[in-house]
């Protein structure tokens, strides 16, 4: 798989960098361990970490997105 597009790489879970390794360490089927992921990969010595600021940019976004569903919500409901 050394020459995979990024989307076939993106759809099989593989490393980022060599698209050679698996991100996860369990099949997908395994819905109780299914998050387990690598967090070293010795092919490329890429290490994997979630960035420091994610859930915040995450929390923001939600925050935001259900504020707008909320108004469209209330937008049809409230309609005359």
């Amino acid at each position: 798989m050394k020459n995979a597009s990024k989307l076939q790489a993106i759809v099989e879970a593989k490393c980022p960098r060599r698209r050679q390794e698996d991100i996860f360490k369990y099949s997908n089927l395994q819905l109780n361990k299914f998050t387990e992921t690598n967090y070293y990969y010795p092919v490329c010595g890429l290490k994997y970490k979630i960035e420091p600021r994610f859930f915040i940019v995450a929390n923001y976004k939600s925050y935001a997105m259900s504020v707008a569903l909320a108004f469209i919500g209330g937008g049809v409901i409230f309609r005359k």
